[in-house]
């Protein structure tokens, strides 16, 4: 279970990477930057508290200061939150700064152990969309509403197709232009989301950027424009697993120049926590593992394995890729994709992954096989996305798996804001930021959103 802190909602780790050095598999003419004025730039939640309501006056102050336009209000910790909004609009509006509502799911409710629903309205989020869109007509500056963990919700019984569409119609019935992001996690997105949500929704916020490279990545499915190479999905399911326990694809290969035989590969997984040493991707020859790569973080890449000294005096090899366990017990679910396949010094069986012929699979455990043909966006429409960087301290270090000095925290932040300024992206709204008097954090913040040019504030 993933723990909600005091500031706000469940957000899974990723790993920190603030070069672009993954593999971006989509960078066609589709991925040309396009300024969407205003950007957004400001925060979420981590609002000072008054005697059990919001400090709607310090709130206020400190966002200014901030040099934020955008503010997202989490309506959860106490049951005055709603109508503290109705208090704190006119204000923000008076200072130009825009507000979105942010509600929790299903997942984080009493349904689920958790303390507090999003009152009044709880889990009539139809409800929700309505009240929101109504108060939005008296005061404009109120643009629409987040739903925190929404992939993961979208089961039975919960966001059903029909009972987003049932959503979002009822408030744009009230005024056509009020908005609703879910909040999704970079590895979120992909073809799934495309298929299911983008064309239901307005946009999205994505939590937590991992590098610029991944921002770009995601842009190619907001503006429909990506490019899916064929690639095998191997997945597993929650469960327990013991050291040995595999998913593993192989073929025979025909070794012809064994002094320069090399495999290119591409390879993707959507874990994005820090449990090490659980689970691993892994490059084989004749089951000699020659490559290694430990799901922990979000891993996505090209890489190329020498692999001479394992079919030097061979005429045939087993050539296997695999996700191993090396841990034995309780274990998340996990899905990794295999893709672009090349060799030099080999004569592949099939260099198509999701090919039917010239693959054996094998699954030891809780693991299944998806082939995934290619595919690319028709570029049919282009949706808006906000970007969501870690700013409180304790909450940086959890999930970036590093220290929370105010200059990495400015750094993440930084990164994002470069992006959106070149295209990538519609804004930047933190997580938490701590706005006690003296903060470093919301200093060198204000420097970065201070610095995004006029012209597109």
């Amino acid at each position: 279970m993933i723990q909600v802190l005091e500031c706000g909602v469940s957000m899974r780790k990723i790993k920190l990477a603030l070069a672009c050095s993954v593999l971006v598999t989509a960078c066609g003419p589709g991925l040309v930057p396009a300024h969407s004025a205003p950007l957004a730039v400001g925060d979420y939640a981590a609002a000072p508290r008054l005697a059990g309501h919001i400090d709607v006056d310090r709130l206020l102050q400190r966002l200014i200061d901030m040099k934020a336009n955008t503010y997202m209000w989490l309506v959860w910790h106490s049951a005055y939150d709603w109508s503290d909004l109705q208090y704190f609009l006119p204000k923000a509006q008076q200072a130009g700064i825009n507000v979105w509502v942010y509600l929790v799911p299903h997942s984080e409710t009493p349904l689920n152990g958790f303390r507090e629903y999003s009152e009044p309205y709880r889990l009539d989020y139809v409800r929700w969309a309505q009240e929101i869109a109504s108060l939005s007509l008296t005061y404009p500056n109120l643009k629409g509403y987040v739903i925190d963990d929404f992939w993961d919700n979208m089961i039975p019984d919960r966001f059903t197709d029909a009972y987003i569409d049932e959503m979002v119609a009822a408030g744009k019935a009230i005024n056509p232009t009020i908005k609703f992001y879910p909040l999704l996690y970079f590895h979120d997105v992909d073809e799934r989301v495309v298929d299911r949500l983008l064309g239901r929704v307005d946009g999205a916020v994505l939590a937590y950027p991992p590098n610029r490279g991944e921002i770009l990545n995601a842009k190619t499915y907001f503006n429909d424009s990506y490019q899916l190479p064929a690639s095998m999905e191997i997945a597993s399911s929650w469960g327990s697993y013991s050291v040995g326990q595999r998913g593993r694809v192989s073929q025979q290969v025909t070794v012809t120049d064994p002094v320069n035989a090399k495999v290119t590969f591409s390879y993707w997984d959507n874990y994005n926590l820090f449990q090490t040493g659980r689970k691993f991707l892994q490059v084989l020859v004749d089951g000699q593992p020659v490559w290694r790569e430990d799901v922990a973080g979000l891993d996505r890449g090209q890489v190329t394995v020498n692999v001479s000294q394992w079919v030097a005096g061979k005429s045939k090899a087993t050539l296997s890729f695999e996700v191993a366990d090396a841990y034995s017990g309780d274990a998340f679910a996990l899905r990794t994709r295999f893709s672009n396949l090349s060799a030099t010094g080999l004569t592949l069986a099939s260099n198509d992954f999701s090919a039917s012929t010239g693959w054996t699979r094998e699954a030891i455990g809780k693991y299944y096989f998806q082939p995934v043909n290619a595919r690319q966006g028709a570029n049919a429409f282009n949706k808006p996305f906000l970007v969501m960087p870690a700013a409180d301290p304790a909450e940086f270090t959890k999930r970036y798996n590093q220290a929370a000095t105010p200059e990495a925290i400015a750094a993440v932040v930084d990164m994002a804001t470069a992006a959106a300024t070149d295209g990538y992206g519609n804004g930047v709204v933190t997580y938490c930021m701590e706005k006690a008097e003296g903060s470093d954090v919301l200093d060198r913040v204000a420097e970065i959103y201070g610095a995004v040019p006029a012209t597109l504030r």
